[in-house]
């Protein structure tokens, strides 16, 4: 599998930060339609954390996992597996953690979160790499 692209949302819908792989592929109006997606999904599972599910885009499969005040989307070319899931888990819960303050009162500026890029870059280093020596620490 390949994650193409992850991004970092908000819980009232507003994007934090967001990578993509080196080849992204996917259609820009197809990406919009995605996360729209995606927020009536988290809308629907309100008062739930932790992994939400999956949401199927022909061959292209959008993972959530969701914290308290943040969750963190990646939309893969196949299903993924149990390492990318504890993977995802953790950083959402990092940011939680670290970013907490943030979080709770943010007002729109997303240098905020800039060091989140790191994380973002980690899962999709992590998700793609053909072997372990290609995760960086």
């Amino acid at each position: 599998f390949l994650v193409e692209v992850a991004y970092l949302v908000y819980n009232d819908g507003r994007l934090l930060h967001h990578v993509m792989a080196e080849e992204q592929k996917i259609d820009a109006d197809i990406m919009a339609s995605m996360l729209t997606a995606v927020n009536d999904f988290v809308a629907d599972s309100f008062g739930t954390d932790g992994y939400l599910g999956l949401l199927q885009y022909g061959e292209r499969t959008v993972r959530i996992e969701k914290g308290t005040n943040c969750y963190i989307v990646a939309v893969m070319l196949g299903d993924g597996n149990d390492e990318l899931r504890d993977t995802i888990a953790k950083q959402v819960n990092l940011i939680e953690t670290t970013k907490k303050s943030e979080l709770k009162n943010w007002g729109g500026d997303i240098s905020i979160f800039d060091s989140c890029n790191s994380n973002l870059i980690k899962i999709l280093l992590q998700s793609t790499a053909r072997n372990k020596s290609e995760v960086s620490d």
